[in-house]
């Protein structure tokens, strides 16, 4: 029988076996040699919250271990480490480059990285083949590691530049050895349109480039029918091209901060979408074909301080669970809203709203209501306190936040 331990003496005592241990190193530890007792150890987590952390030498010795996370900045990474040959997953911090002694570890299938540079990467990634999983950040980023360009089995790869004087180059042209990935993730990249490469990962499920400058998108959406999640937040988008209406498996799009004054018609076509988020734009108004995604559940348009009402459609929208507009120019806070069948959660702080409709005081299932800032007249906050009062009555409490 095996056991998981978050104290290392209580390992070392018990008659199980140990498989896993969570260890905490305070300030100024070191790692115990004792851990090199615990010969069937498979998962080591260590945390190091106060501080720098020196992995030590003898911890190729650990030969058994599959799962190595240290969350803590490592000082130096012996060359020992290469002797795990058993791993599968590892987790490092450190403020030094990106450490060649990971070409070695060819088991592995999750590696999460930290470092401050990746010049010494293209040759020590090469040799990962076996890699599904690769999250790098990186402090100083000015060009994409060529070696995980020929990493056949690669299915998410996660990237993010955290300060570079001079911005990374772009994408390259193509990205054959990409084919297979399903999770794309970059951040603080500059690429002002959608690189062309990104378009032929045709098994792509997920797509963020968040902090990239991005300010136009290309028409190839089609090639990326089955992409169920795109993020593309934090950038300088002003629009969508009609051929979204490509992204036929879509789930989310987040749009959050751009200065989006519009969107398409053809959004409406996305019959499969579950949450539209596009906070912080500049939209007044959302295109009437809003009330053709059937499917949707949250709908976050926020801190425009300019949209000024939702379209008249919005009733059809069934499945709506949870609703923010708040921080807008909202007068009048359509009936309809309230009238959603599903809908649990709403926000509509930061409006200049004196009222709310009828069907609030007759709504039996909505559960949250925030109004904070807003101008209610003070038979409205009487009508509200009277409705909060009756829902508890029934047992279907409605918490009510700004009054």
């Amino acid at each position: 029988m095996t056991a998981v331990f978050d104290d290392l003496q209580a390992a070392l005592e018990s008659k199980e076996t140990c498989s896993e241990l969570d260890l905490v190193l305070e300030y100024g530890d070191s790692f115990p040699t004792e851990l090199v007792a615990l010969t069937e150890l498979e998962t080591l987590r260590v945390v190091c919250p106060q501080g720098t952390v020196q992995l030590p030498p003898w911890i190729g010795r650990m030969r058994g271990l599959k799962t190595l996370e240290i969350d803590g900045e490592l000082e130096e990474i012996p060359e020992s480490l290469g002797d795990l040959d058993t791993l599968r997953r590892l987790v490092l911090r450190s403020s030094g480059a990106f450490p060649p002694v990971i070409a070695k570890l060819t088991r592995l299938r999750d590696l999460e990285l930290e470092v401050s540079t990746v010049e010494t990467a293209p040759t020590a990634l090469a040799e990962l083949n076996r890699l599904e999983v690769l999250r790098l950040r990186v402090s100083r980023l000015e060009q994409i590691p060529m070696g995980l360009l020929s990493l056949p089995n690669l299915r998410v790869l996660v990237i993010e530049a955290v300060s570079s004087k001079q911005p990374p180059e772009g994408l390259p042209a193509a990205l054959p050895g990409l084919r297979h990935l399903e999770e794309l993730a970059i951040s603080n990249w500059r690429m002002s349109s959608l690189p062309k490469a990104l378009l032929k990962l045709t098994e792509l499920r997920s797509l963020t480039l968040r902090r990239c400058g991005v300010d136009h998108l290309p028409n190839g959406w089609v090639s990326l029918a089955r992409l169920r999640k795109l993020d593309l937040s934090e950038n300088r988008l002003a629009t969508l091209p009609p051929a979204i209406d490509g992204l036929v498996s879509l789930r989310e799009l987040v749009l959050g901060q751009n200065p989006i004054y519009e969107l398409p018609p053809q959004i409406g076509a996305l019959s499969h979408l579950e949450r539209l988020d596009v906070d912080g734009s500049r939209m007044r108004n959302l295109p009437a074909d809003i009330g053709r995604l059937h499917s949707l559940k949250i709908l976050s348009v926020s801190d425009t301080r300019s949209l000024v009402e939702l379209p008249d459609s919005g009733n059809r929208l069934s499945k709506l669970t949870n609703v923010d507009i708040s921080k807008n120019n909202i007068h009048t806070v359509p009936g309809w809203l309230f009238e959603l069948p599903r809908l649990v959660s709403l926000r509509l702080d930061g409006n200049p709203i004196s009222s709310l409709p009828e069907s609030l005081y007759s709504n039996d299932h909505l559960s949250r209501l925030s109004v904070y800032g807003i101008p209610l007249r003070d038979d409205v906050k009487r009508l509200i306190d009277r409705f909060r009062k009756a829902r508890a009555e029934v047992n279907r409490p409605v918490e009510i936040f700004g009054v």
